[in-house]
C-alpha cells in the first residue's frame, strides 16, 4: 500500500472517531438539558394548584363525554371517546369519569397535551367495544 492510501485511511479513521465523540458529547448534553427542563417544568407547573374539575356530558347514541374545567371555565371539551374513530362517547358515565380524572391527573403533572392513548384507555378498563357485542 502506498503512503497516500495509508494516510487517507488514518485521516478517515481519525475523522470518524472525532465525529463519534462529538455525537456522544452532543447526546449527553441534550440528555442533561432535557432532564433540567423536566425539573424546571415541575417547578414552574401552572396547573399544580389550579382548581380542576370535570362534568359528564351527553354524547351521541346514549354515550358520555366530559368537560374539564379549570377555575370554573371549560379547559377541555371531550364529547367523544378520544383516539377511537367516530363521534360516540363512553358507554357509561363511570368510564367517562375515569378518563376525565386521568386527564386531570396528567394536567396536574404538567403533561401536555394530556392526550390519552388506546393502551391507556385499555389500562383504565374503558376501551370501547361495540354495543352489539355487549348484548
Amino acid at each position: 500500500m502506498n503512503l497516500k492510501v495509508r494516510v487517507s485511511k488514518v485521516v478517515m479513521i481519525t475523522a470518524s472517531t472525532i465525529a463519534a465523540l462529538v455525537l456522544v458529547f452532543y447526546l449527553h448534553q441534550n440528555d442533561s438539558k432535557l432532564k433540567n427542563s423536566y425539573n424546571n417544568a415541575e417547578e414552574a407547573n401552572p396547573y399544580r394548584d389550579a382548581q380542576l374539575t370535570f362534568e359528564i356530558i351527553s354524547a351521541p347514541n346514549n354515550t358520555y363525554g366530559y368537560n374539564i374545567k379549570m377555575n370554573g371555565r371549560i379547559f377541555i371539551h371531550q364529547p367523544n371517546a378520544p383516539v377511537i374513530p367516530g363521534v360516540e362517547g363512553f358507554l357509561t358515565e363511570k368510564d367517562a369519569q375515569k378518563v376525565a380524572q386521568f386527564v386531570i391527573d396528567k394536567t396536574r403533572k404538567n403533561i401536555f397535551p394530556p392526550s390519552v392513548s388506546i393502551a391507556e384507555l385499555d389500562s383504565l378498563g374503558v376501551l370501547i367495544t361495540k354495543k352489539e357485542e355487549l348484548k
